[in-house]
């Protein structure tokens, strides 16, 4: 028996039934009516045949079937009927048989209706397998971006360029800043304007107008203090590239990793300012310096060894001490006995010298020469040159006038 053909009509009833009719026919989603009630409990009476080929039958063997041929869950088929009967309309998610015995997810919209006072349910139904391994392939996604997350040491943080705040933040955001995400999160717009260095702060509009007008696939790196929630300054080397645009291609959201380098800032700052110590001592010096690391490069040197030795900027710029030697062997009395002297103390690298060197134009230098270590090792060599020609002629001179004197004395001692 035709169940629609029970459907009292006249001329617009048939009309509106054949458009039915179409529509039931012509559906890509599955459509199924089976009986509610009495013997044939669950037997399918009408469907189309996008309901067959979804489960693999002819449409004539799909109208053989019962609705627990397809879902063996009696106990919830019968629970939901109850509630269809009591007038609910259902969607829900069922797990139903392929004819081949194989399973796949199906989403179900549900209905009651009566026809003649026969209860009948109707149901729409979509295969939702794609969907599932799509939403499955997003779960997978997602826990991989997590475990990524959560297992760099750097925090990652996404931060909205039109709320002004932070909207993701990776629990690393607590190791380093003593804040968990929620709390970053929850300060909303005043998140930097509370946390950040005031040095630091007046940059911060250049480097968001950077990002707004960020590059595929640029990345822009700063370096600025953060204050701990402890109350301490960190310093933070962060990279940060565009995350997502909106329809007119403007930057909204930025997504970037930053890692704290307080250590290794204090430590160059720390370096830095040895340096500069350095620098100013030996600059201060009255004597000229030079250090030469034992593969022949100067590692450093001060202004007054380039005045004294007359050598050129652009030479020592070179960090070439065979070409200092080379240079300086012209002014020298003898040469031959100075690069000698010179190549010993390469070669016994642990000894240390002190002697005198005569120029030329008869200026003469003391040279004092002593190892570079560094723990125990031997890195290079230090030279250390003081101009001593007024000294040693102030001596020569009280010598030679204390010869005199001497002479002088003994003449007169002799005469007597």
């Amino acid at each position: 028996m035709n169940l629609l053909e029970n459907i009292e009509s006249d001329a617009g009833i048939a009309e509106i039934e054949s458009a039915y009719k179409a529509f039931f026919k012509n559906s890509k989603d599955a459509l199924s009516i089976m009986e509610a009630a009495g013997p044939d409990l669950g037997r399918i009476r009408i469907a189309n045949l996008a309901a067959a080929q979804m489960h693999g039958y002819s449409l004539e063997e799909f109208l053989k079937l019962n609705a627990l041929d397809l879902d063996s869950d009696a106990e919830a088929f019968q629970s939901r009927l109850q509630r269809l009967r009591d007038g609910e309309s259902l969607a829900f998610q069922v797990t139903h048989h392929r004819k081949d015995g194989t399973q796949f997810p199906v989403d179900v919209s549900a209905n009651c209706l009566s026809v003649n006072g026969q209860p009948y349910l109707m149901t729409i139904e979509r295969d939702i397998s794609e969907r599932k391994i799509t939403e499955q392939w997003m779960r997978d996604r997602n826990k991989f971006i997590q475990s990524i997350a959560s297992a760099s040491p750097d925090v990652i943080y996404v931060y909205d360029l039109e709320a002004k705040k932070i909207v993701y933040a990776n629990h690393h955001i607590a190791d380093w800043l003593g804040y968990e995400p929620n709390e970053a999160r929850r300060m909303g717009k005043d998140f930097l304007r509370l946390l950040s260095h005031p040095e630091d702060l007046a940059e911060l509009p250049y480097l968001l107008g950077r990002l707004e007008n960020a590059g595929k696939s640029e990345v822009l790196e700063a370096e600025y203090r953060v204050k701990h929630k402890s109350g301490e300054w960190r310093w933070l080397h962060s990279r940060n590239t565009v995350f997502r645009r909106n329809e007119a291609g403007n930057v909204t959201q930025i997504i970037g990793t930053a890692r704290d380098k307080t250590d290794s800032k204090l430590g160059r700052l720390a370096l830095e300012q040895s340096l500069s110590l350095l620098n100013a001592t030996l600059e201060s010096t009255e004597d000229g310096i030079l250090v030469v690391a034992k593969s022949g490069k100067i590692s450093a040197h001060n202004q007054k060894f380039l005045n004294l030795w007359s050598i050129p900027v652009a030479l020592a710029e070179e960090k070439d001490d065979a070409k200092l030697l080379a240079f300086v062997l012209a002014q020298v009395a003898d040469p031959d006995a100075f690069l000698l002297r010179v190549q010993e103390l390469y070669d016994q690298e642990k000894l240390e010298s002190e002697d005198f060197v005569e120029f030329k134009d008869g200026r003469i230098f003391e040279r004092y020469s002593k190892p570079q270590v560094i723990g125990e090792e031997v890195v290079g060599r230090v030279w250390s040159f003081r101009d001593v020609t007024n000294r040693i002629q102030k001596e020569k001179s009280l010598s030679e006038s204390d010869e005199r004197f001497k002479r002088l004395m003994e003449a007169s001692f002799g005469g007597i």
